[in-house]
């Protein structure tokens, strides 16, 4: 049987824009609430659930969970401005 994969199409750019991926599938957290948990200062998984105002359950997720964190903290880090001091 073919694998069929859907992208959406965002209706004010005509880009496509890819579907949410799950990072924790028992209790629905996405990419982008581990994103935004990191921004605000989690930096290990039980940190990330607090944030989303979850708790953690089977733990399967631990590890792909801390990957997220560790390229979202590289992400953030490469993306800041360089400040200088002025002499």
């Amino acid at each position: 049987m073919p694998l069929i994969f859907c992208l959406r199409v965002s209706r004010n750019s005509r880009k496509a824009v890819e579907p949410p991926m799950y990072i924790c599938n028992c209790r629905a957290i996405r990419e982008r609430d581990v994103d935004a948990a990191v921004r605000a200062g989690a930096r290990r998984p039980v940190d990330v659930f607090r944030a989303c105002g979850k708790s953690p359950q089977c733990g399967s997720c631990a590890c792909e969970m801390r990957q997220r964190i560790d390229e979202t903290i590289r992400n953030e880090r490469a993306a800041a401005p360089a400040v200088l001091a002025a002499d």
